[in-house]
């Protein structure tokens, strides 16, 4: 498993490598989003498993395509669509009540506008001055947490974090997390301020990155609160090791908003 897990990891951080060496061509990004957003979603809502038809799904997953191209105009074009996907699933609701009852519906609102929107909230941080920068913070705040949390809970993990929701997770490893995040943080921050000749504030930086780390954890926590509730082991997959994109990608989708709101209030240089 170790291997697999390991094998998968590279394999993935070398395709995010080269996907962001063409991130500022236009649209490129939110292709790539809309492609994991829809693959999330999915996942997501097919592990689900006890509403009948597909009518409520497809609703969720053109949302999951759409959110990351209107993310490029405007985070109010984000939000018009999330009211309109809202009015189209409970008219459903009203059309076929008999089919999707109300805990259908906000099962699917949930997931899809949750997964979709704060995913897509990747497009307009590239878009920020130093938004290459803050790309990365994302996508390390979030690895380098899963690998320090699962290489220091393997190792030294005695206290159960989370024990009916996961029972694996461990206080140690949640702290090897968070050490973890802040290092790889640290030395992106170093490396941009050589290649940007920025002078990022490290006194703003690595603070930031101990709340990612948080968050990354209760992201992976909420994944699995889904998979408990609807018992499940993982929700895919197509990434050998890791489960499916969601398994993958959980952590991620709630570090990127955060990251997003803290340097719109924050400027790190």
């Amino acid at each position: 498993m170790f291997v697999k897990r390991l094998i998968s990891a590279i394999v993935i951080i070398a395709v995010f490598l080269c996907f962001i060496l063409f991130s500022h061509l236009p649209w490129v990004l939110s292709i790539g989003v809309a492609l994991l957003s829809a693959c999330a979603v999915f996942e997501a809502l097919k592990s689900t498993k006890y509403f009948e038809g597909r009518s409520l799904m497809v609703c969720g997953i053109i949302l999951s395509v759409v959110m990351p191209f209107l993310a490029r105009i405007s985070i109010g074009h984000m939000l018009a669509a999330a009211y309109v996907f809202c009015l189209v699933i409970f008219f459903v609701n009203i059309i076929f009540f008999k089919t999707f009852n109300f805990k259908h519906v906000c099962v699917v609102a949930t997931i899809s506008t949750i997964i979709s929107f704060f995913f897509s909230i990747i497009v307009p941080l590239r878009e920020m001055e130093h938004g290459l920068y803050y790309l990365f913070l994302v996508f390390i705040s979030a690895w380098m947490t899963d690998c320090g949390a699962y290489i220091v809970g393997s190792l030294f993990g005695r206290h159960k974090l989370c024990p009916l929701i996961s029972p694996k997770k461990t206080v140690e490893g949640a702290i090897g997390g968070v050490i973890f995040a802040v290092i790889g943080v640290f030395i992106c921050t170093l490396c941009f301020r050589l290649i940007d000749v920025a002078d990022y504030k490290y006194y703003v930086v690595l603070p930031m990155a101990i709340g990612a780390s948080v968050i990354s954890q209760m992201g992976d926590l909420i994944a699995s609160i889904i998979k408990r509730t609807f018992n499940i082991k993982d929700f895919g997959n197509v990434i050998p090791g890791h489960g499916g994109v969601f398994d993958r990608f959980d952590s991620l989708i709630f570090v990127a908003p955060y990251i997003f709101i803290i340097f719109n209030i924050i400027s790190p240089v």
